[in-house]
């Protein structure tokens, strides 16, 4: 029986190295690649924030092609009513070879910055950038 590697786009540590690598992600090539993750709590109308121009401004911000970011907004759904405009955004970074520059600081930096929100309709702010 042969054993396998972990496959492209498996999150480690649960599948790296035994466990023993945190915080990557295998890219094409078996190559273990730093990700980071982050939430960033939001102010404004959830459901007119663009994910996909916030993840363009944040790749272009990071020096990081567009496919190496994705974003997903939670609005809080359920049934009750919100009372204040406030939703989440996760967003993650697969850092690809040649991008040694872009850490999790940096990640924080440019989610925290202000241009996150340009180019959107409506009146949005970024209230905290968390794990």
């Amino acid at each position: 029986m042969k054993m396998m590697g972990p496959s492209i786009g498996d999150a480690c540590p649960e599948t790296c190295a035994g466990g023993k690598i945190s915080g990557a992600t295998v890219v094409a090539g078996n190559s273990i690649v730093p990700t980071f993750k982050t939430t960033i709590k939001m102010t404004g109308d959830c459901a007119a924030f663009d994910v996909a121009v916030a993840a363009a401004k944040l790749a272009a911000q990071l020096g990081v092609d567009m496919g190496q970011v994705s974003m997903v907004k939670d609005c809080g759904g359920g049934r009750r009513r919100r009372l204040t405009d406030e939703f989440t955004v996760d967003s993650e970074v697969v850092v690809p070879e040649g991008n040694e520059g872009v850490t999790a600081e940096t990640v924080a930096a440019a989610a925290e910055s202000e241009a996150l929100t340009e180019g959107q309709d409506g009146d949005f702010a970024v209230k905290e950038v968390g794990e």
